[in-house]
């Protein structure tokens, strides 16, 4: 996939669960991702428990198995989104590491 790929397209190929969708998407916005994932980890405090990558990736994953059911209208409602998911991801993964079964 290229840049060339207009977003309905690319929206189109990840509803229909191409794996090379996410791989665009990654191209296109990994950077702000990424830098989201490190503010969060920073500002929380969470450097030793989450690394900025890993929410980035769980991220992706919760996208590909939860994508909302009306798709998106525009690359920023999928970005913001995907910072969405990356806000709540590092707590949300800790809470459950840490707990312990009854």
């Amino acid at each position: 996939m290229s840049d060339d790929l207009s977003f309905e397209q690319l929206s189109t190929q990840l509803h229909a669960g191409d794996p090379q969708a996410v791989a665009e998407i990654w191209n296109r916005f990994g950077p702000h991702l990424l830098r989201e994932a490190r503010r969060i980890v920073r500002v929380l405090g969470l450097k030793s428990y989450a690394e900025p990558e890993d929410v980035c990736q769980a991220a992706l994953q919760a996208l590909v198995s939860r994508p909302p059911r009306r798709g998106f209208r525009s690359e920023s409602e999928l970005l913001a989104f995907l910072r969405e998911i990356i806000r709540t991801k590092p707590t949300s993964a800790i809470c459950a590491a840490s707990s312990v079964p009854t």
